[in-house]
């Protein structure tokens, strides 16, 4: 894997995709879907949570000894930089495989599907990633995304809605970017959109406005454990998860 990284950083894109072919190769042989045991690259402790309460019914969970959704990603990301989008869809979905739970590698292969303009597909992969996103920053990534698939299907009132809701959560420049182009698109100056416009967006699409309740509560109730078994820091990191999600006062004084 250091050996693909110094690739890709010396600029050696072709040389650093066949080393990471044959690492993610290796990955899918000896701890993949064939394996008797379910081995997943979980990157925290809430991750973990996430994934039996949203996936019940799976046994045999077991760590990987390394971070293999990471290296699928990576190998995804430089089939991306070479022009090689399908071959890019297949690493990013063997990442998924590995760690379901994860927005970062749904954005890389939302992006993927914004190159290969399928906006059906994008639309899939950001509805999977309503469950998951545990941070404000996904948060805003996620409505982000929901603006470009809005653009690609020229609903351009809904996009200014999705954008602006986006700015709610994370006020990025690239989306104030967005929003000058999508102003050029409609020909008019764009005004912030009510919060019931931006309600009949969301129901538009059948998305939900605003976090996961179930992943808040999940995370209020691991930290309450975390309390009872006096390991503070561990709650004090569930704690900051339902913090960042809903900015209630109450839950911050925990921290």
């Amino acid at each position: 894997f250091h050996e693909a990284r110094e690739l890709l950083n010396s600029g050696k894109k072709e040389e650093a995709a066949m080393a990471l072919r044959a690492l993610t190769s290796k990955c899918e042989e000896c701890f993949g879907s064939g394996s008797k045991l379910n081995y997943f690259s979980f990157r925290n402790p809430f991750e973990y949570h996430l994934y039996r309460m949203l996936y019940p019914g799976q046994s045999n969970i077991e760590r990987a000894p390394y971070d293999f959704a990471m290296y699928c990603t990576i190998y995804g990301y430089t089939l991306v930089e070479l022009n090689k989008l399908d071959e890019a869809v297949e690493a990013l979905e063997q990442a998924i495989r590995f760690n379901p739970v994860s927005c970062d590698v749904r954005f890389e292969l939302a992006e993927v599907y914004k190159l290969k303009r399928e906006p059906d597909k994008l639309l899939a992969v950001i509805k999977d990633m309503f469950p998951i996103a545990s941070s404000t920053y996904a948060l805003s990534r996620i409505y982000a995304d929901l603006g470009f698939y809005a653009i690609a299907v020229h609903d351009y009132d809904a996009a200014v809605c999705f954008f602006y809701e986006s700015l709610v959560y994370n006020n990025h420049p690239g989306v104030q970017a967005e929003l000058v182009n999508l102003r050029g698109l409609m020909g008019h100056d764009i005004e912030p959109p009510t919060r019931k416009q931006v309600l009949a967006a969301f129901a538009q699409y059948e998305l939900p406005a605003g976090p996961s309740e179930d992943l808040i509560r999940l995370a209020l109730v691991l930290a309450q454990t975390a309390v009872q078994d006096e390991e503070l820091k561990l709650a004090a990191y569930f704690y900051s998860i339902a913090y960042d999600l809903t900015r209630e006062p109450e839950i911050k004084k925990q921290i």
